[in-house]
């Protein structure tokens, strides 16, 4: 999800928790009982511009690197890209 007009980590976070409730809401699909979740990977444009990094590509990367780590918490986590998640190597 990309978001305009985001100016803190504490906004992300509440967009990210309405996203990981409203899934918390689905236990059917078909009449088959299951369970939603997400892990998220949040950059803010600002961490990205602070490393030198403005183009998408770069903050789409960052994000897909910061969800991985999220990933491997568990279930329904949501984690900031950080200034390592910017390098190319």
């Amino acid at each position: 999800m990309l978001a305009r007009n985001v100016r803190d980590r504490s906004a992300v976070l509440s967009m990210a928790d309405n996203i990981h409730s409203m899934l918390a809401t689905i236990t059917a699909v078909q009449e088959r009982p299951v369970s939603v979740s997400a892990s998220i990977g949040a950059c803010l444009l600002s961490s990205a511009s602070q490393v030198g990094q403005a183009d998408m590509s770069a903050v789409l990367r960052a994000a897909d690197r910061a969800m991985y780590r999220a990933k491997s918490l568990g279930e329904g986590k949501t984690v900031f890209a950080e200034t390592r998640d910017f390098e190319t190597a």
